[in-house]
């Protein structure tokens, strides 16, 4: 009850999941058939299956990414806090099974170890790998852009 709760939360306060990065992020209820009032209180519901949203929910509330491997040849996804599919070695991972849609459309608990999870990752071309090193190259960028507009600004005034 307690998981279930914390993302009707989040889903409350929050209207786009995933990075806002370039500006491409739509609202989370855009990919709802119903409203967004019906869809959290449905969700807020005991036995109510979850889908991709409260998946995206679960990795931005505690910074996991998640694979799921869904049934056919290179289905696998993977949910990352930041929205985008690019797997990192730093962040915990959690492996699910998905039965796709007239398969009974339902999320399932897989065991791993690393190697596995690794293995999925680097044959899904559907799912990019980082190299640590990119991350933090990206942070440095990050952070001397901030610099630079924080400069800007100060000239500015």
């Amino acid at each position: 009850m307690f998981l279930r709760s914390e993302i009707v939360a989040y889903l409350r306060t929050h209207s786009y999941l995933g990075q806002q990065e370039h500006g491409s992020s739509t609202p989370w209820d855009n990919h709802i058939l119903q409203t967004r009032a019906e869809y959290l209180r449905t969700m807020s519901q005991n036995g109510e299956y979850g889908d991709h949203i409260t998946l995206q929910c679960i990795a931005e509330i505690f910074n996991v990414q998640i694979v799921v491997s869904s049934l056919g040849v290179n289905q696998n996804t993977l949910v990352t806090p930041s929205g985008e599919p690019r797997f990192s070695e730093h962040l915990p991972t959690l492996l699910i099974g998905h039965y796709p849609e007239n398969n009974g459309e339902h999320y399932v608990s897989l065991e791993h170890d690393q190697e596995l999870v690794r293995d999925v990752i680097q044959n899904s071309p559907q799912i990019m790998w980082i190299e640590e090193q990119t991350l933090e190259s990206r942070a440095m960028i990050n952070n001397k852009n901030h610099k630079n507009n924080e400069q800007n600004y100060s000239n500015k005034s």
